[in-house]
């Protein structure tokens, strides 16, 4: 198992170098060269999904952090609770006109 986490280390940051450089990873050119298998093609891309699932979703977190602190020093704490529900709200709602859709 370490073997094949180090494997999807070097993988993985061959496919930043690749990113970088404006190429895919994913181009039968650069697989060939790192010869990647279509496991590890598949493995790779759910961890580069993942990784993005990740950075977004910590994102959010950490921009709703910031707007509550900025609410609540201006306002207090109550306002700041107060706008929070307001966004949970309002994101549930939107998704679920996205699952009626």
């Amino acid at each position: 198992m370490a073997e094949s986490k180090s494997r999807m280390m070097i993988l993985l940051q061959n496919a930043q170098v690749c990113f970088r450089d404006t190429r895919s990873p994913f181009e039968h050119s650069e697989l060939v060269a790192q010869n990647v298998t279509s496991d590890e093609c598949f493995d790779l891309s759910n961890a580069i999904a993942g990784a993005i699932e990740f950075y977004l979703n910590h994102r959010e977190q950490a921009t709703d952090e910031a707007m509550e602190k900025t609410i609540r020093d201006e306002l207090g704490p109550e306002a700041a609770s107060m706008a929070m529900a307001h966004l949970q709200f309002k994101r549930a709602s939107q998704t679920l006109d996205k699952m009626i859709q």
